[in-house]
């Protein structure tokens, strides 16, 4: 719920133009990203070893801090519950 709570208040806190669009997406992506790591962690890798990174961190890369490993287990894990 929390969460929910989060991507609403900053999708529709901030005025919207060129470039603070494309600079909400960039964050709301960010912060998708952020959420979604820790939960695989906690539910596919909770037995590995995982620091997960400031939000800032996803920010510049949009892509996933797991661990190659972690991330295998996560499509293994997401495969088998299709």
């Amino acid at each position: 719920m929390i969460q929910s709570y989060a991507l609403f208040t900053i999708l529709f806190s901030l005025p919207a133009n060129g470039d603070e669009i494309s600079d909400l997406v960039r964050k709301t992506r960010a912060l998708e990203l952020y959420i979604q790591d820790e939960q695989d962690h906690d539910k596919y890798c909770s037995h590995l070893p995982w620091e997960q990174p400031e939000i800032q961190v996803y920010r510049e890369k949009l892509e996933s801090q797991l661990t190659e490993q972690c991330q295998k287990r996560v499509m293994k894990g997401k495969a088998q519950e299709e």
